[in-house]
């Protein structure tokens, strides 16, 4: 489920828009997103490795 999270969150950010949210595992019904910390350095990182 994390690499599509992540998938939808580098498409999102691929088409031009200004922001994303990431949220946390506790603002959900299910919560199935981990710590959004991590969620950001690993969308960090994969931008700064191009």
């Amino acid at each position: 489920m994390y690499h599509g999270y992540l998938d939808e969150l580098k498409f999102v950010a691929n088409v031009g828009f200004g922001g994303i949210c990431i949220n946390e595992p506790h603002q959900t019904a299910y919560g199935l997103m981990p710590s959004p910390s991590i969620m950001a350095a690993s969308l960090a990182a994969e931008r700064g490795a191009r």
